[in-house]
């Protein structure tokens, strides 16, 4: 099983850009045929980079690994555009060649129900999960509740705010554990140089 931090990795990468992305050289399209039904019937730990291309097309951009970079050597990721925005990604283990996770992102104007979204996963059940106040900033949001299914190895962000979806992440069975851990983990608390840390009692 990989680490936690090798997880973290892997879901920074889906948040943002790192990594050397390289456009697709032969002029994608822009995918606005499939939906998330084709999304949902992935297979995390099976699926190979082959398999991604034929269901997916050619990805719009690729990041491959980089030996100079410690995140972006654990990982390939293919990136799927819909007009300019990014709307599917999905991470190649480069050491098995087999998807590794994806997320599917809900843009404006785009079905963010949460039922529907459930509905999607047949028999998966789901339980709800919101991170601490003082969880990680930059990709956690205290604001979000993450809909999670054990047995559909499937995590939905929900912005309980404008109560909708904003993304769905496919993840594998062996990491789900670990990726709950990290949902719930508080972020250890940094004291300055003029406070005190609490007794331990």
């Amino acid at each position: 099983m990989r680490s936690i931090m090798a997880l973290t990795m892997s879901l920074l990468l889906l948040s943002c850009s790192h990594g050397q992305a390289t456009p697709d050289g032969g002029g994608a399209p822009s995918h606005e045929s499939w939906g998330i039904e084709k999304f949902a019937a992935l297979k995390m730990g099976v699926d190979s980079e082959s398999e991604i291309e034929k269901k997916f097309g050619k990805p719009d951009r690729v990041v491959r690994p980089d030996p100079e970079s410690e995140i972006a050597a654990q990982i390939i990721n293919f990136v799927y555009l819909r007009g300019a925005r990014e709307k599917l990604s999905v991470t190649i283990d480069p050491k098995t060649g087999r998807t590794d996770s994806a997320i599917w992102r809900v843009h404006e104007g785009e079905e963010g129900d949460l039922q529907k979204m459930m509905d999607q996963f047949a028999g998966a059940t789901f339980k709800p999960y919101r991170p601490a106040p003082d969880a990680y900033p930059h990709v956690l949001d205290s604001s979000d509740i993450y809909y999670i299914s054990k047995n559909g190895c499937v995590s939905i962000k929900w912005n309980r705010y404008r109560k909708e979806v904003e993304s769905v992440l496919l993840i594998r069975s062996e990491d789900l554990a670990d990726y709950i851990k990290f949902i719930m983990r508080k972020k250890p608390r940094v004291y300055f140089l003029d406070e005190k840390s609490p007794k331990k009692e």
